[in-house]
């Protein structure tokens, strides 16, 4: 009898452990919990024809013109609706400019305190919005 039990018991496990990790793993799907959330709140905010800075990942949510510009637009002077910065991204670019071109990193802070405002924020993007004839 007791050996039957552990039969059932180990049988229970077996089938109960993919379902366990398969919750698990779709919890944590970044996909659903970090980007598709920050792609809503972009897309919220201003019509798909309007120039947006963000990752190259924001190119398979949102349509429309797109730009990769870690530079804010400082060296291209493009404007620019929406900026979507990934937190890591900013911390490195900040510190990088601040050490080698301080004019560059006051006109980031600049446009990042007073041009731009942030509307959404997650664990790994901020999404600002900035005001249409700012240019940046």
């Amino acid at each position: 009898m007791r050996s039957l039990s552990l039969i059932l018991g180990g049988m229970i496990l077996h089938a109960a452990f993919p379902l366990l990790a398969s919750a698990a793993v779709s919890r944590r799907n970044p996909i659903e919990t970090v980007y598709r959330p920050a792609v809503a709140a972009l897309q919220s905010l201003h019509a798909q024809d309007q120039r947006v800075f963000a990752p190259p990942e924001f190119i398979f949510g949102r349509p429309g013109p797109y730009v990769f510009d870690a530079r804010f637009g400082n060296i291209s002077h493009r404007q620019t609706a929406s900026i979507v910065i990934e937190k890591t991204d900013l911390k490195g670019t900040l510190n990088g400019v601040q050490i080698h071109n301080v004019g560059r990193y006051n006109r980031i802070e600049t446009l990042l305190q007073k041009v731009c405002s942030p509307q959404f924020e997650n664990s790994h993007y901020i999404v600002y919005s900035c005001r249409p004839s700012s240019p940046l």
